[in-house]
């Protein structure tokens, strides 16, 4: 009989730890879902080389800290021009933290040309975020506002 008492001790935690955690992930899905205000994202700052050839982009991403269990965000930035698609970006970030997302962008050679002669290129930032969740992305995301970036000497 004392086995049976402690399989079935251990066996009554687990359940306990399972709907405690499933709790905490309906409600940071759910947080996520419908306070997307909480979740904060800087306006992009850049550099642009002396060449005009690459641009090395900055978004700060400021986000809620999420329930009890530790917890992440997949943030994918996807750059666009005129519709298409200019460039690609992802990273995971931890929840309750302000992180910075950077990455180093090619310009094509006439937006470089453009650029050198004086003029400007504008790009926009479309910012989708996934949960994750022990290392595993949770089947939800959510975009966020877009953003735009003008490019210019």
């Amino acid at each position: 009989m004392g086995i049976a008492k402690i399989i079935g001790g251990i066996f009554g935690i687990l359940i306990i730890l399972l709907i405690v955690a499933g709790i905490d992930v309906y409600l940071s899905v759910d947080t996520i879902r419908n306070q997307t205000d909480d979740f904060k994202v800087s306006d992009p700052t850049f550099e642009l080389a002396d060449t005009n050839d690459s641009v090395i982009i900055s978004i700060e991403v400021d986000s809620p800290k999420l329930g009890f269990i530790p917890k992440g965000i997949n943030v994918e930035v996807t750059i666009m021009k005129n519709g298409v698609v200019y460039d690609k970006i992802e990273d995971t970030l931890d929840l309750g933290k302000k992180d910075v997302i950077t990455f180093n962008m090619t310009i094509e050679s006439a937006d470089a040309t453009t650029i050198a002669t004086g003029g400007s290129v504008v790009l926009s930032a479309e910012i989708k975020i996934t949960p994750v969740l022990f290392g595993i992305k949770v089947p939800f995301s959510k975009d966020l506002d877009p953003v735009a970036i003008t490019l210019e000497r």
